[in-house]
Parts: C-alpha cells; sequence; structure tokens
C-alpha cells in the first residue's frame, strides 16, 4: 500500500513546526505533523522565556539565530501575525574571557555588540539600570542592540497556520507509540490511528531519543535537564528595557508585562516527561538576587513552571539523517535554543527532506 503522506513531522514544537512549515514551501508534499498534546506549544515551545539571543557559542547555531532575526524583523508574507518581536537590546555580564568569545562570533555574523568592561556602560542603560549593575560582581559586559523579546504563541502559529495553509495536516492528541520501517515507508502508531509515509521527521522533543531507540535505532545519548521560571510582581515594568543575563552567576530576567520574568539558571537531569516545580529552586533564585542584584531581593513570586531542554552531548543540534535508515530525519537536542534558531533550523532540516525525496527519485 503506498503512503498516505510523504513526511510525517512527529513534534509540533518549534523544531517540528519550522521544517514542516519550510518543508511546504519547498515543494508540493504530504505532510503530516503530529503532536502528542491537545494543543501545540504545551511543554518548552511554549513555557520559555521567548528571549532573542544572537550570543551564542556555537557558529553553526548563531547563523541559525541570525536567519530567525531577520524573519521577525521583516516577516514573511506568509506569516499572518507579524507585530511579534520586541527589540528591547540584552545585556551580558561575565568573565571577559567568555563574553569576548561571544563578541568574536558576533562580529563574524555581522551582528551590531558593544564590549563593556565595568568602568563603561553602553548609553541604552538609564541611571537606574547602571545603578544595578554596579552592584553586580562581573569582569566585562556585552551589550547586543537588536537581541529581544518574542511573541512565542504568535511565532509557533505562524508556522503552524502557514503550513495547514498550504496543506499540511496538523493531528494534535496523537502521542507517537511506535515508529516502524514497512518496506519503502514508515508506519507510525498513535492513539489517533496509524499514518504512513516515505519520510519521518523526529522532532519530538525531549521524547525524540526515545522514539528513536522505539524504532531500533541505536541511542543517540540525549540528555534532558529541568529548568524553572518565575514570574514576580513589578511595579509598571518598562518593556524597553534590555533583559539582563548574568553568565558567570547564570541567572537572568527581563520586564514582563505582568511583572518581572526571572530564572536562576538551574539544569537538574530529569526524564523526559513534564517537570513538576521543584520549591527549592525559588531559594536558589533569591540566594543569587541576595548576592548579585540585591535591588531586585526578595522578589514577590506569583507564579513558577519548569520545562525541560534537551541536549546531545558533544553536538549543538542534531539535524541529520539517521545512517542505515532511509527516510528516518532527526531535529532534536536543540539544548534551549529552539526558539531563537527554529527559522534557521527549520530551513536545514526541510533541505535535508527535499534531499532524501530527491534521492528517491534519481
Amino acid at each position: 500500500m503506498d503512503p498516505v503522506f510523504d513526511a510525517i513531522v512527529i513534534g509540533a514544537g518549534f523544531a517540528g513546526a519550522a521544517t514542516a512549515y519550510h518543508l511546504s514551501r519547498l515543494g508540493e508534499f504530504r505532510i503530516l505533523i503530529l503532536e502528542r498534546e491537545a494543543q501545540p506549544g504545551r511543554h518548552a515551545s511554549g513555557k520559555n522565556a521567548a528571549l532573542l539571543r544572537q550570543a551564542v557559542s556555537d557558529a553553526e547555531v548563531g547563523a541559525m539565530v541570525q536567519e530567525t532575526l531577520r524573519a521577525l524583523e521583516a516577516p514573511p508574507e506568509d506569516w499572518e501575525q507579524k507585530n511579534l518581536f520586541r527589540r528591547t537590546g540584552s545585556v551580558l555580564l561575565g568573565e571577559n574571557r567568555v563574553l569576548s568569545g561571544f563578541a568574536g562570533l558576533l562580529r563574524k555574523l555581522g551582528a551590531a555588540f558593544e564590549l563593556h568592561d565595568r568602568n563603561s556602560f553602553p548609553e541604552k542603560l538609564d541611571a537606574g539600570f547602571r545603578a544595578e549593575l554596579r552592584a553586580a560582581g562581573y569582569e566585562a559586559l556585552l551589550f547586543t542592540s537588536r537581541d529581544g523579546v518574542v511573541d512565542v504563541a504568535a511565532l509557533l502559529a505562524n508556522y503552524l497556520d502557514a503550513a495547514r495553509a498550504r496543506g499540511a495536516t496538523l493531528v494534535c492528541g496523537a502521542e507517537a507509540r511506535g515508529v516502524t520501517r514497512e518496506a519503502e515507508a514508515w508506519r507510525v502508531a498513535t492513539g489517533a490511528g496509524e499514518f504512513r509515509a516515505r519520510l519521518v521527521i523526529n522532532a519530538a522533543g525531549p521524547w525524540a531519543g526515545g522514539l528513536g531507540v522505539a524504532a531500533g535505532l541505536p541511542d543517540r545519548g540525549f540528555a534532558h535537564f529541568r529548568r524553572h521560571l518565575f514570574l514576580a510582581a513589578a511595579a509598571a515594568p518598562r518593556l524597553d528595557r534590555p533583559y539582563l543575563w548574568d553568565t558567570a552567576h547564570e541567572c537572568y530576567f527581563r520586564p514582563d508585562p505582568q511583572g518581572l520574568l526571572l530564572c536562576a539558571g538551574d539544569e537538574e537531569p530529569h526524564p523526559a516527561g513534564e517537570p513538576a516545580v521543584d520549591p527549592r529552586v525559588e531559594a536558589r533564585l533569591f540566594e543569587k538576587l541576595r548576592a548579585h542584584f540585591p535591588a531586585l531581593a526578595p522578589p514577590e513570586i506569583r507564579r513558577a513552571w519548569a520545562c525541560l531542554r534537551s541536549f546531545l552531548p558533544g553536538s549543538p543540534f542534531l539535524i541529520e539523517a539517521e545512517a542505515g535508515a532511509p527516510g528516518f530525519l532527526w531535529v532534536a537536542g536543540l539544548g534551549g535554543h529552539g526558539m531563537g534558531s527554529s527559522f534557521g533550523a527549520g530551513r536545514r532540516a526541510a533541505e535535508r527532506a527535499v534531499a532524501f525525496f530527491d534521492r528517491q527519485k534519481s
């Protein structure tokens, strides 16, 4: 029996949604997107801090972030929601060695930045911000003017809506329970039925590794880490203020329409699944704020949540075909950069999918 679809994308988070979006732009492919939850964005794609950060440690990831930034600043015509990026700039604090490394990569990418020692400040920073920084212990400051905050729900919807407008099908409540190779196609069994396609794109986030093993593929060794976010009360938050990320003490915060969003930079190993909030992390956040940003301590926490970031040891991302398993494509292990890299990562994954279809023709 011929497969009903050309490609099945497992996961409707940023990795899967952006891949389906670009694949729908590259040809008339029959695309099915399977999402385990009742709606997309239930996990990290909808629970992240929404920070577009250009200063990363890997050149290829940095190039993907640049693609996303360009799309946010000049949205494609097929995006229904256009005003989804608030350019605020970012302030990164840390060791001179670390921030100089970021600056070197930004320079190669053609990104605008300012590198300061602790005795000088970017002109954009107001007196109150400068006073907060003087109380913090740091060697260097990196200001990246084009960084900002993304409407993550709108961005995810843009990818999915544009793909569906070109014929892609989204099925929610369809957890992939088994992936098997049959002749020249893959069969994906879900609670919503079974589906067949020439190509399977594994963008299942924390579940991607287990799905690969269940399909009979080698264990890639993904590692998952829980991270918390906290929403605190704040009087009249200034939404144009740069977000601040302390890379030496691993914490960050940004103004939010509902107050102040904060993160303690926690990283606890956690199995694939929806992580519960650990109340002990709030105390760690308070300790860091008291030590380095006393003007913010102790904040009045209104809400806390947690999500997982998945990593592939020794590699920033896994966007590649599985050797020995024709028609199995990985888009996984995005390590907390899924939203920021999504436009570029999705394009690369879609191009690999098209290359597979082209090889089938030859």
